[in-house]
Formats: C-alpha cells, structure tokens, sequence
C-alpha cells in the first residue's frame, strides 16, 4: 500500500484542496444561491467517481485498479461523496469531505439533498478559485473524487499558476497524477525541471511521478536521479526511486552507487534506500560496494541498513569487521553499535565478543552496547565483567552502566562488589 492508498481525515485535508480556472456554470451557481442563503453546517453529496471509497466518517481510499485488494483490513465503502460545509453571512468558512453513507448524526445539520456531479465540481471549482486559504485548498477534495468530469487539465494549469498559493498548487499537483485519467507525466516532469519555480512544488512532482501507475514515471524519476544539475532535486527524486518495487527503479540505485561522478548527496540517498529494502541482493551489493564507499556517512548506512535486516550473511559480515584489527578502530566500533541497535548479534554473541576482541577502546564499546539491552543476559554479562575484568578501568565502566539498569538484582551486586 502507497503512502496515500488510505488516509485519516487530517491526512485528505493536508493533502488536498486545490483552486482550479474557470467561470462558474449556471447550475452551479445555483448551488452557491443555495448556500449562501444557509447558515451554520450544511451539507450536499453526488456521485464519486469509480474506486473512491470510505468509511463515512473520515477516512478514504482514492483506489487504482490494481489496488483492488487492498482494503480488507477495514470498511471501505463505495460513495457517495459527502460534503460538509460551515457557512456564515453567506460564505464557506469550511470544508469537509466525506465518502460512504455511514456517519454519526451531527445536530443542527442541514442537508441540502443530492446535486449532479458535474454541478457540484464547477461550484467547487469557482469556490477554489475566489476563496481564501484554507478553504481554497480544501475545495479540491469534492472536484477530485466527483464522478463523470475530466479535472487533470484544469488540475496542471493550476498547478503551473504561480500566483496561488504554494500549498494548493502542490494539492493540484497531486490530484492531478491521483485522478489517473491519462498520461501526466510529461506535465508534471516540465514541473520538477523547472529551477525558476517554488521548490516545493519540484518536490511535490517527483513525489508525484513516483505515485503516477504502473510504473509511468519511473523513467522520468530516473532521469531527474542521474541527471538533474541541483543534488537536492536529484537526491529526492532518489529516495522515491527507493519507494519503488520497479526493477529499473532499483538498477537505477545500483547505478548511482557504484558512479564516481554522482553527488555525495545524491550517493549517499541511494545508499540509504537500498539499505531499506528487505532483498537479498540489494543487501548482499551494499556489503560488496562498502570498502569502496569510503566516506564514513556512507559506511554508516551500509551498516545501519545490513544490522537492520539481519540474518546470517548480515551476522557474519558485521562480525567480520568488528574483529578484524587491521580496519580502524573507529569503523569496527560503529560497526558493533549498528550490530547491537538493531539485534543483529544477540547478546550472548556480544558477550563472547568481549572476550575474543583486544583493546580497551573495543571492549568498552561492548559494554556501552550491552548497556542498550533490556534483557537478563546483558545484566549478567555486564556483572560478570565488573566483577572479573583483569582492567579496573572496564570494571567502573561496566559498573557505571549496571548503575543505569532497572534491574533489581543490580542493587544487591554493587552493594557487595563496595562491601569487598
């Protein structure tokens, strides 16, 4: 599930809203006849537009096609949309968007019936376009999800009105590439290239072509990745890449790694990303490329992403450079933090550790991990080095971390280790 197929009420409203051009139609503005003659909360609904859905109270799904499965765990029920709205003196004070027939009973309501769909987008069109934030921004969500209209032209024109405010031009953005009602792509790439607009909306449209369908804007994304002469711009449009389970989108990350012309900012994005995926060969090319990385922020989220996804290869590998006194001391020391951050040793493992590995510098960065578990053995592993560590200097340390422990036997042991 994308990170906008089901969204909470607060959600839908951060994320839509928009002010679309054009002259209200006479049947729409019979809708705002309607409502200005209200007042307090009123509320109209029509039709939705195919794989809208909701629960009736706040929460919705713009689902695709080939999201069809992906609404099990909740109800989510076909239209109508629903929309609310606080009227005072004749003007809409607010906006609420709703979908499905369910919903709790609000006093004072006044429901004002079914209108046309094609009625309520042009009022919600002209009311985007005069009103004043928010509710501008809020309008979008009833033209969106509105059945039988054509709204992604009208939606990329506005996004490319510089004189509207940034936050409806970026929710105009995203309804644009949501609606799916043809190829967006090359709109909303002339959007990210352009470096004399608001940076922002160029965030929003790489956001936007990493949500496009089937995979559409993958070779935009890829591009804007490995060519775009602003390192943030490309760095972004890396970390959706990452989002991606498109196999060019993952050669991309590959690629950008292994290239010693790409940005450190850049780099170090693809480096991230593919440290999050759960693939075997994504993880296994990361431990090839670590040596060669060089940068030491690099190498941090080589280790960071292999402890995370742990396993025996991970295991072995972090073992590896943990023990190996010819790497830096620095290196193997983060090398067992990310090992003992994320469970990729167990702490018995750390235990043996300690004891196999030289130095005081190495040894005191076990017992500061140990330190991080909650669990028994890391108690018992920690009494028994301040106990019994030849080094007086790694016994105090051992017993400043028991100090930190909740562990009730702790007490009990330090007041004996005083008493002797």
């Amino acid at each position: 599930m994308t990170p906008f197929d089901r969204v909470t009420r607060a959600a839908w409203v951060g994320a839509a809203g928009l002010v679309l051009l054009g002259v209200p139609t006479a049947r729409a503005q019979s809708i705002a006849d309607r409502l200005r003659k209200a007042s307090g909360d009123v509320e109209i609904r029509f039709a939705s537009r195919p794989g809208v859905c909701g629960d009736g109270e706040g929460s919705m799904s713009f689902r695709r096609p080939e999201r069809s499965d992906e609404h099990t765990d909740w109800d989510c029920e076909p239209g109508p949309v629903r929309v609310r709205l606080t009227v005072h003196d004749g003007s809409v004070q607010a906006i609420h968007t709703l979908v499905g027939t369910r919903h709790r009973a609000i006093q004072g309501l006044t429901d004002l019936g079914a209108v046309g769909d094609r009625d309520a987008v042009q009022y919600f069109l002209s009311l985007a376009r005069s009103a004043d934030m928010p509710v501008a921004r809020e309008a979008v969500t009833p033209v969106a999800l509105a059945d039988s209209s054509t709204v992604a032209p009208e939606l990329l024109a506005l996004a490319n009105e510089r004189a509207r405010p940034i936050d409806v031009r970026k929710s105009a953005l995203f309804w644009a590439g949501e609606v799916d009602e043809g190829d967006v792509t090359a709109a909303v790439q002339r959007i990210a290239d352009d470096s004399t607009d608001d940076r922002r909306l160029r965030e929003q449209a790489v956001f936007v072509l990493s949500q496009l369908p089937d995979g559409a804007g993958i070779p935009a994304l890829t591009r804007v990745a490995r060519s775009s002469a602003e390192p943030w711009l490309a760095a972004k449009a890396t970390f959706w890449l990452g989002q991606s389970d498109d196999p060019r989108a993952s050669q991309t990350l590959r690629e950008l790694v292994t290239d010693g012309n790409v940005p450190d900012e850049v780099k170090s994005q693809a480096v991230f990303v593919l440290g999050q995926h759960d693939s075997p060969d994504d993880q296994a090319f990361l431990r090839r490329q670590f040596d060669a990385l060089g940068s030491t922020k690099l190498q941090d989220r080589v280790l960071m992403g292999v402890a995370q996804h742990g396993g025996a290869d991970a295991k072995a590998w972090l073992s590896g450079i943990v023990t190996d006194s010819a790497r830096p001391v620095e290196l193997r020391k983060r090398a067992l933090f990310w090992a003992g951050q994320n469970d990729a040793l167990a702490t018995s493992e750390l235990s043996a550790l300690y004891d196999r590995l030289q130095g005081e510098a190495m040894r005191r960065q076990v017992i500061f991990v140990l330190s991080q578990r909650d669990d028994s053995l890391s108690t018992d592993a920690l009494m028994r080095i301040a106990r019994s560590d030849p080094d007086h200097a790694l016994r105090k340390q051992a017993m400043f971390w028991l100090g930190q422990k909740d562990d009730p036997r702790v007490a009990k042991f330090l007041a004996d280790i005083l008493e002797h």
